[in-house]
């Protein structure tokens, strides 16, 4: 009795070579990836691809430094072809499973997307004008220490946020208010 196990492969190769001739060039284009780059090796270790558009994510979160997605999308739309904010999400889904970018709410609206390597400071968020300054980690060196001495915790605050008010809203605030009658 003969087995039916190379007739399978033979079919197997056929389907196979036919879904990529019908896919075209487009399906190669997109599936290109960078060997060199870290995101690729990680995305590559669970079985992922660093297509184009998840190049062109990392790279807009790169040069935008802190960007919600929709941001993201905007900056891409100055490309050519613009990607939809649905593969934007996408993308960035796919980045941060592998930690090449990470997320914070430096506002109360669309989370803000930053690479992993970026995240070595504090955000200082002003809740009088909205304003976001960068720290530098060790300000909050005593709060990392005393919480471990007190509560056991190791506090990872390396891309914090901290509301407050900015001098100038907090100057603005302090300003004598003159009463009407």
């Amino acid at each position: 009795m003969r087995s039916a196990e190379p007739a399978v492969r033979a079919v197997s190769a056929d389907i196979s070579a036919d879904v990529a001739t019908a896919a075209g060039p487009a399906s190669d284009a997109s599936d290109q990836s960078d060997a060199g780059t870290d995101t690729a090796v990680a995305l590559r270790a669970r079985g992922l691809r660093m297509t184009q558009q998840r190049a062109r994510v990392e790279e807009a979160v790169r040069r935008l430094g802190h960007a919600t997605p929709e941001q993201i999308a905007e900056h891409l739309a100055t490309d050519s072809p613009p990607l939809p904010l649905s593969t934007v999400y996408r993308a960035l889904d796919a980045l941060e499973r592998v930690g090449a970018v990470s997320h914070g709410h430096l506002e109360q609206r669309a989370p803000t997307y930053h690479l992993v390597s970026h995240a070595d400071h504090l955000h200082l968020r002003c809740a009088g004008c909205g304003a976001v300054a960068e720290a530098d980690v060790d300000a909050a060196a005593d709060l990392v220490r005393t919480l471990a001495r007190r509560h056991g915790f190791a506090a990872d605050v390396g891309h914090l946020v901290i509301p407050g008010r900015c001098r100038a809203c907090d100057d603005a605030d302090s300003d004598p208010v003159e009463v009407t009658r």
